[in-house]
């Protein structure tokens, strides 16, 4: 995000907006509201309930890149000139369209010949181009990883994997920075800082403890069983009421789930053969 001050005050301003419009036009005594009044009441709820969440972002993301900036956190910092700069973004264009799940996060904007681009990596966030974005493995983004990227006429790269998870759905893209010449070794520094942030992938539980799982299933079975044949006696008896049919229904069905959930995994995993 650039200019995240602006942003927060803009947002704030939409939210004043909505406050005076709600104000100034909404008469509890007016029945049944004029047309004027619903519009204004309609827009200004709407201004009063959405700029909020937005300002709120926007005013968490000037914090933090004032404190960046301020060197809080600071784990390199360089300059790249504009010809460096004008060169990555031709290779950062070419790399989006090789790659869909490449698409560079941070819009990369020409630069004029002569000036100088900022970059600033703290230990979970950067800056670069006054583009302020966070770099955390459980954040939103999420970070996926980090790798050295060295293309032929362009400077090398910092490239993060990152992911934006999403309610019905995910994104994957990148976050690249270009590393000049004369900062390569502060580049490695963070290119090392964040590779041991993000922690190694791990198997999932029916590989790392089979026999853990399995003998979960199999107490969850035999609980169950136990249930429904509990409920079964109950009926037997000539016990009437709901109580004893769900217990022979629900406890015999999930008895039935667990003894298959368990098959698979056992079939799936296989433990018994492994040292």
């Amino acid at each position: 995000m650039r200019r995240p001050m602006l942003k927060t005050l803009l947002w704030t301003g939409l939210f004043l907006t909505g406050v005076a419009l709600i104000w100034l036009f909404w008469d509890p005594h007016e029945s049944p509201p004029s047309a004027t009044t619903t519009f204004a009441g309609a827009i200004g709820l709407m201004l009063i309930l959405l700029p909020p969440i937005f300002a709120v972002r926007a005013g968490l993301v000037a914090i933090g890149a004032a404190r960046l900036r301020a060197g809080h956190g600071e784990l390199a910092r360089w300059q790249v000139t504009a010809d460096d700069w004008n060169r990555f973004r031709m290779f950062d264009r070419l790399r989006t369209q090789e790659d869909a799940d490449a698409v560079n996060d941070m819009a990369v904007r020409r630069r004029r010949s002569g000036s100088m681009v900022d970059v600033i990596v703290g230990r979970r966030q950067l800056i670069a181009d006054g583009s302020y974005h966070v770099l955390r493995p459980r954040g939103l983004p999420e970070l996926l990883g980090a790798s050295w990227l060295a293309p032929i006429g362009a400077p090398e790269c910092l490239e993060f994997r990152i992911l934006y998870a999403g309610r019905y759905g995910s994104r994957r893209m990148c976050l690249r920075v270009p590393v000049p010449a004369d900062a390569r070794s502060l580049g490695e520094r963070v290119l090392h800082h964040y590779q041991q942030l993000i922690p190694p992938p791990r198997d999932a539980l029916a590989y790392r403890h089979p026999w853990r799982v399995i003998g979960g299933g199999l107490a969850v079975a035999a609980a169950a069983l136990a249930a429904g044949l509990t409920g079964g006696a109950m009926l037997g008896a000539g016990m009437t009421g709901a109580l004893p049919i769900l217990l022979r229904g629900i406890g015999l069905a999930t008895a039935v789930a667990a003894l298959i959930f368990t098959a698979i995994i056992a079939v799936g995993v296989r433990p018994w053969k492994k040292g």
